[in-house]
């Protein structure tokens, strides 16, 4: 696609005629449609009022060259959102299944050191120490499945 082309194919986009594109660029109709016959390029300041007027760089109309995207900057960043809201939910669900495990261990340590315990390890989880980390996988769940799905629907709009 050489200048020609593109210069007609952003005019036709945009849904103007030649003498409109003719009157932003302040020439007249026949030298735009010299230009988009091959018979003359225009001259680098209606260039440049074109490629503010249609939104792109001189370095399209010019040379083709389209604008590098910050999409895959964005995609990343988003990938790593989304990995790290879902590993805090994970580890608050993996927390809560181990709470029973934690609260034996802890009886466990408990009847080894004071050589009494209780013997219900349910008791330990809601009524001792390990009650924090019952109260932290669900802020750890909570906040990892929220903030998943604000940026689903934040990526969505």
């Amino acid at each position: 696609m050489n200048i020609a082309d593109r210069i007609q194919k952003l005019r036709r986009t945009k849904g103007i005629s030649q003498e409109q594109l003719a009157n932003v660029v302040g020439v007249s109709r026949q030298a735009v449609s010299k230009w988009e016959s091959e018979q003359t390029i225009p001259d680098l300041d209606k260039i440049i009022i074109m490629s503010e007027y249609f939104g792109v760089t001189t370095d399209y109309l010019l040379k083709g060259l389209e604008p590098i995207k910050e999409e895959k900057s964005v995609g990343k960043s988003y990938d790593i959102r989304v990995f790290v809201s879902t590993l805090l939910a994970c580890l608050g669900i993996v927390n809560m299944c181990l709470l029973p495990l934690w609260a034996k261990l802890y009886q466990t340590f408990i009847f080894a050191n004071e050589h009494e315990a209780y013997t219900d390890a349910n008791w330990y989880i809601f009524h001792y120490p390990l009650v924090s980390l019952l109260y932290l996988s669900i802020v750890l769940i909570l906040f990892g499945a929220g903030w998943l799905l604000y940026i689903m629907k934040k990526r969505n709009m």
